[in-house]
């Protein structure tokens, strides 16, 4: 309201009339919020010029220790890629707070803001890397900061890693300081850490236990296979694992294995931990308000939620975003090159693969059917073609038994696709082009995704190759933005709490083949 009444900033609109803010209104806007939250009334800021208001701004920000106030100012320093006020805001904290309750107050809350924008396109990788790289530096410093514990008596050590392909390493830095400040021996090993680098490790330093996370998916073995490999290479150290890939699989640890699945099995652990290296009875997770010892718990949970938040800003699926469009004439009213011959797609052989996920926590992967299709093929090029999507075939393949009925019949309710009015959807395929500079990629596919009775365009990079049976059309990972078709169950657009928020974008990999007519006979 007070926007149209001052007249404060003006929307940019597209072309079908959807309002939309550049970075500089964002910034202009962050300022006005935090300046109305401390105080200063609407018709004196709109009076200001953009100097002015970051001026207070910056000095409101030094004098008040609230943390709403920090955590705005932190967001324009990020948005903004403003190093100084960056480290003077957390510098400050850190001076007045503490390392740990800045951590807890400040960092923690502001990583979960900072999901939010991340799932609203209000920043971009740039942001977060520079955000993420000034919040390293300050664990570094702190984590330097400790003394190494006495030799003796010789205190319990741990071997801290991220195995190869992992790169998100704040919560596994942040939880060092917290082992190292509690007088344990810590050696950190680093990222992208190979079987072969964690045994040199070992033979070296011989430590009690061995903690790392598995966020993302491991390429060439499951996470259950490399859990077990490490537990029997290493059979007199115990092992502690969590990070999305370790809480949503289910499967039998090893006996040297402890999976700190959820929270209160990280402070189960740390406190009986805690209570065998001092003597004291250990605590049960109810008592933790009531504890001499609440500080640690609180700082173990804040290591914990901040594994959680991080991985709510890296699950998200990968790959290149199919920006959706109006539906475009189809490749037969263009025309073709020569005549075309139909290949039959082969459904058995052919599946589209699915991935969707919420903003912190869950990930799910799953399949849909091809129901049957065609590809036209001219002078031994892919030029057109259709199939069809069977949606009643939406399947699950993380879960098994109830959880995964109950999530696929949902993902077939109304909040989602909507299969009984809606049963199949379609793509056809209206352009294809010749790439050369995408290793991943051999065409770009244009063509008409339906999808609950609504057709829009994407471009997709696929891989066609043809063999002697027939031809193989096989795409990348990426996305496309489900409320384009409707898809609006738990959007980021509806106000939905932010551990209910399912992401707007949903990953897509079409593995397709097709024969030609001699090889059906």
């Amino acid at each position: 309201m007070w926007e149209q009444r001052y007249d404060i900033i003006q929307p940019h609109r597209t072309k079908t009339n959807i309002r939309y803010y550049k970075d500089e209104d964002l910034k202009l806007l962050l300022n006005i919020a935090l300046l109305k939250k401390n105080g200063i009334r609407i018709s004196r800021i709109a009076k200001m010029s953009p100097e002015e208001m970051a001026q207070k701004v910056a000095a409101i920000s030094e004098i008040n220790f609230e943390y709403g106030t920090q955590l705005d100012a932190l967001t324009l320093s990020m948005i903004e890629m403003d190093e100084y006020k960056f480290d003077r805001i957390l510098s400050t904290n850190i001076e007045q707070l503490g390392f740990e309750r800045t951590m807890l107050e400040v960092v923690y809350p502001f990583l979960e803001k900072l999901s939010l924008l991340w799932l609203t396109g209000s920043i971009n990788p740039v942001q977060e890397n520079f955000m993420s790289y000034l919040i390293r530096q300050k664990i570094i410093v702190a984590i330097d900061n400790e003394p190494l514990p006495a030799e003796q008596p010789k205190p319990p050590s741990f071997l801290l890693y991220l195995p190869e392909g992992e790169r998100q390493e704040l919560s596994v830095l942040f939880m060092h300081y917290l082992l190292k400040v509690r007088k344990n021996r810590v050696f950190y090993i680093g990222q992208d850490i190979s079987m072969t680098d964690i045994r040199d490790a070992y033979l070296i330093h011989q430590p009690d236990y061995l903690f790392t996370m598995i966020t993302e998916s491991f390429g060439n073995h499951s996470v259950q296979a490399y859990i077990h490999h490490l537990a029997y290479a290493f059979p007199h150290m115990q092992l502690l694992f969590s990070g999305y890939q370790v809480v949503s699989h289910e499967f039998y640890p090893p006996a040297n294995v402890t999976i700190l699945k959820r929270l209160v099995h990280t402070f189960t652990f740390l406190i009986l931990f805690g209570s065998r290296q001092t003597g004291k009875r250990a605590k049960t997770p109810k008592t933790f308000a009531k504890t001499s010892n609440h500080r640690n718990q609180k700082a173990l949970f804040f290591a914990a939620l901040m594994g959680l938040a991080l991985w709510g800003c890296n699950n998200a699926p990968q790959g290149e975003k199919a920006e959706a469009g109006e539906a475009v004439e189809t490749a037969a009213e263009n025309g073709s090159e020569g005549e075309a011959v139909t290949y039959s797609v082969d459904t058995e052989a052919s599946v589209i693969n699915w991935q969707g996920s919420k903003l912190v926590g869950d990930r799910h992967v799953g399949t849909i059917a091809i129901q049957d299709g065609e590809l036209q093929v001219a002078n031994n090029k892919l030029v057109g073609g259709t199939f069809t999507l069977d949606m009643n075939s939406i399947s699950d393949n993380d879960l098994e038994g109830e959880k995964k009925t109950k999530l696929e019949t949902h993902l077939k309710s109304g909040d989602f696709f909507e299969v009984e009015k809606f049963p199949t959807g379609t793509f056809e395929i209206v352009a294809v082009d010749a790439v050369g500079d995408n290793p991943e990629a051999t065409h770009e596919i244009t063509g008409n995704l339906t999808l609950k009775n609504i057709t829009k365009s994407i471009t997709i990079p696929a891989k066609v190759e043809f063999n002697e049976r027939g031809i193989a059309a096989t795409t990348p990972q990426f996305t496309i933005d489900r409320t384009q078709w409707d898809v609006m169950f738990n959007a980021s657009a509806l106000g939905t709490a932010k551990d209910k928020i399912i992401r707007d974008e949903v990953g897509l990999q079409i593995d397709l083949k097709a024969v030609q007519p001699e090889a059906v006979q």
